[in-house]
């Protein structure tokens, strides 16, 4: 078939394929030709599913072997949870910075534009793109690093410049991102972009991709790792992280399920990471920040119920709900190419704390999930040398979930 396209969209294409198979497509434009991608409908018989789950890809500080990885896999669905790309203007080469942004931090559309190029000029990047359909949420980088609804994380800027520059990078995301979301409003200042949205699979698995960027309530604070008291307004119940059609959207998307297995594809961490007697909130970003909007979410929880969850740069293996009740499972994905959050040294102490069964804060690298009727199995794939495109890429762990508990166990 034909498109037609034009600079006000970036001259993008989104060609949604009426298919009854898994096939091959291409695009041809000026007198060249891509490569060839793979796609396929999704199967409502299926009685096996694989996703791959990936976030925070910053091109500076690493090469793209997980997008290799993904690509010899193969997989049935990537989940991409957020931070596609960094907007931090480039920085000189040396340590952990082995290649460079294209230029200054984007705040336009021709920024944005600019800032995408660089990102899917990669050719492991690339390769992953045309492996498999993607669904694809975003997380805080996609526009501006920690900002919440209008409010930057630049103190005084005006909320109405911010959302200006919001529209256009939101603009920009939906113009690189393979979906088949309509675009926004061409300026976006009123009305929401309404990105979150499901996918079912037969039976087998219900999707449900979350927007925990574009409607919640400014962070209370951006200090991570206080060990005191939590700031007045962490127990407000007027806090959201979601906002009210979304808090209904995914209520109406859990209470409806016949699915066997429900899954959350969503960016920050859900699990209860509140430490000691006072229980301290280690970051405000999370849903710990916004723990009676996460009580509300998991009065909710249906059935074999699980978290694919990115953003925090590290893998990790965590109970959702009360200690000791679990209602769910988490399972965090490390970050494709950025640095690590939190101190590696910090891990004995991050495994410490009672809702996490597991973690491994140094590697980079994305999460091999395998649903079937009886079991969940996420298999964490890590970065030998994120330096290197050509880098092996190693199992770390493989943990199971077994139908019918909220129990997950390594598997051997």
């Amino acid at each position: 078939g034909t498109a037609t396209t034009n600079t006000a969209v970036g001259h993008s294409v989104h060609v949604v394929a009426s298919i009854g198979e898994p096939g091959t497509f291409s695009f041809a434009a000026g007198g060249f030709t891509s490569p060839t991608g793979r796609t396929a409908p999704i199967d409502p018989a299926a009685t096996e599913f694989r996703i791959a789950a990936g976030s925070c890809q910053n091109y500076e500080t690493g090469r793209y072997a997980v997008h290799r990885d993904i690509a010899e896999w193969r997989p049935d669905l990537v989940v991409w949870l957020g931070d596609f790309i960094y907007e931090g203007a480039a920085r000189e080469l040396g340590g952990d910075v082995i290649r460079q942004h294209e230029g200054p931090e984007p705040i336009d559309l021709a920024g944005y534009r600019r800032r995408y190029a660089t990102y899917l000029s990669d050719p492991q990047l690339q390769a992953s793109r045309a492996a498999a359909p993607w669904l694809a949420t975003w997380d805080d980088h996609e526009v501006e690093n920690d900002y919440a609804g209008v409010v930057s994380q630049n103190d005084g800027e005006d909320p109405a410049d911010f959302a200006a520059r919001r529209a256009m990078a939101y603009r920009v995301w939906w113009e690189n991102m393979p979906t088949r979301l309509e675009a926004p409003s061409p300026t976006g200042l009123d009305e929401s972009f309404v990105i979150y949205r499901g996918v079912d699979v037969g039976e087998l698995v219900r999707i449900s991709a979350l927007d925990g960027r574009q409607y919640r309530d400014p962070v209370l604070s951006r200090e991570i790792l206080q060990t005191g008291p939590p700031l007045p307004g962490w127990d407000d119940p007027n806090r959201t992280m979601l906002g009210a059609e979304q808090e209904a959207w995914i209520a109406e998307r859990f209470t409806s399920s016949t699915a066997t297995w429900n899954c959350l594809a969503q960016q920050t961490i859900l699990s209860d990471t509140r430490i000691g007697e006072v229980g301290a909130i280690l970051n405000y970003d999370q849903w710990d920040g916004y723990h009676p909007a996460r009580e509300r979410l998991l009065a909710k929880a249906p059935d074999n119920l699980i978290t694919v969850t990115g953003d925090i740069h590290l893998a990790g293996i965590a109970e959702l709900g009360p200690i000791g009740a679990p209602v769910g499972i988490e399972f965090i994905t490390t970050a494709t190419a950025s640095t690590p959050n939190i101190d590696p040294s910090l891990e004995p102490f991050v495994r410490s704390i009672p809702s996490i069964v597991d973690g491994e804060l140094l590697l980079r690298g994305y999460t091999r999930h395998v649903v079937t009727p009886g079991a969940w199995t996420a298999e964490y794939r890590q970065v030998v040398d994120i330096a290197d495109a050509d880098s092996p890429v190693q199992t770390w762990k493989t943990f199971r979930v077994e139908s019918g508990t909220p129990a997950v166990a390594e598997a051997v």
